[in-house]
């Protein structure tokens, strides 16, 4: 019940529209030292990275969404040979939607784009304040501004990184329950509900985090092991952690923004 509550309070604090005006524009949280993996699949290698909204004032996008890379914020791709060898090009080609309106982007490129770079995998990586606009249409009653455009890309994704890329234990919480979700959706079958239970449990194993963020995350995998044992669960594993790490990005965006209306 909870749950539902938050839901419904942050959808008045990030307004959803079906309005053609552009949607906020989002700060994508970088990827550090290790590049994430793009899992390809049915011709299209991709994965879900974490996002947060600049601009409070704008609509929050509708889950597919496309977006763009701002100026100055250059995605790479770390491309792997059969032999092992790697190589970082820029990443031409890729394309960006909203999968989870503001909290989170996928990215994906075409399998056959990856092969002619003579690629067997494929990475990318998320430089530090890395920010995404939405794709401009033509069409568009309310675009962007120039002013609007340089407070995101500026004052507010520097504060958006301390507060939220770094926010402490729900930063981490979402990255780690972000892995989670990609290493279960890049799976190329779908797994049993006890080998998904098996991955997730893994990454956490693996992923170096705070006692607070592990202790968080050991909770939610668990109630998320109990929800998908239930039979009218039909999420599975992914669907269930995705509605925790948009939770975690949510809280810190509020807080975010709360700074914000106080001139921190």
């Amino acid at each position: 019940m909870r749950r539902i509550v938050l839901i419904v309070s942050l959808l008045f604090v990030f307004p959803i529209s079906f309005a053609e005006a552009a949607p906020q524009i989002l700060g994508l949280f970088a990827t550090g030292p290790t590049p994430t993996q793009l899992h390809c699949k049915d011709g299209v290698c991709s994965a879900r990275f974490s996002a947060f909204c600049l601009q409070q004032q704008r609509d929050a996008p509708l889950s597919g969404q496309a977006y763009v890379p701002a100026d100055g914020t250059e995605l790479r791709l770390i491309v792997t040979d059969r032999g092992g060898y790697q190589r970082m090009v820029p990443a031409d080609g890729v394309t960006i939607r909203s999968a989870s309106h503001y909290t989170s982007v996928s990215i994906s490129i075409a399998e056959d784009t990856v092969r002619a770079l003579g690629g067997e995998t494929v990475a990318l990586v998320i430089p530090a304040r890395a920010t995404l606009l939405p794709e401009p249409l033509s069409t568009d009653p309310n675009p962007q501004t120039v002013a609007e455009i340089e407070q995101a890309v500026g004052q507010h994704r520097r504060i958006g990184e301390n507060m939220v890329e770094r926010g402490g234990k729900l930063s981490e919480a979402a990255q780690a329950a972000m892995a989670m979700i990609n290493r279960l959706r890049g799976n190329p079958a779908p797994l049993p509900k006890a080998a998904q239970t098996s991955v997730a449990k893994r990454i956490l194993d693996q992923t170096p985090l705070s006692q607070p963020a592990q202790d968080m995350m050991a909770n939610r995998v668990q109630l998320c092991e109990n929800l998908n044992q239930s039979a009218w669960f039909k999420g599975g594993m992914s669907t269930c952690l995705q509605s925790y790490h948009d939770s975690f990005v949510s809280t810190l965006n509020v807080d975010f923004w709360n700074a914000l209306g106080t001139g921190s």
